[in-house]
């Protein structure tokens, strides 16, 4: 399973290039709007959420299966409602680590002087060799 931990910690390092700390990226919160200006928890064990909706959602897919050969269409319903609920939960987790990534890309990048992608920009060869099954260049 993929270690969403160790890419929040991935997140970290890059913000911290940037001079953002885990602890500006823990306490985010804007009173003013009422939100976070990071998406990802930065205090929890994403993991343990992650593997407990997982288990969830395989959970009540059995439950909807069961229900299914037993022709409880009752049962079967809400068995969908909750593993959407999971699913959407799964989702959230990966949605938040796309808008963190996007958010630490573009720090201090939009300044005028960044360093700018060369159109087009190929990965060096190191990086090719050491993940061949990535298709890295497109």
């Amino acid at each position: 399973m993929i270690d969403l931990n160790a890419l929040r910690d991935s997140l970290i390092a890059l913000a911290g290039a940037h001079g953002v700390t885990r602890e500006d990226m823990a306490d985010g919160w804007n009173e003013e709007e009422g939100t976070s200006q990071w998406r990802m928890s930065y205090k929890a064990d994403l993991n343990q959420g992650l593997r407990r909706d997982i288990q969830k959602l395989v959970g009540f897919s059995g439950v909807c299966e069961m229900a299914r050969r037993d022709n409880d269409t009752l049962a079967m319903r809400a068995a969908l409602i909750d593993m959407r609920i999971y699913a959407m939960n799964v989702g959230s987790a990966f949605d938040a680590l796309a808008e963190d990534i996007r958010k630490i890309s573009n720090l201090k990048y939009d300044e005028p002087g960044s360093l700018r992608f060369p159109d087009p920009y190929y990965f060096p060869d190191q990086y090719r060799e050491a993940f061949p099954d990535l298709d890295l260049n497109t």
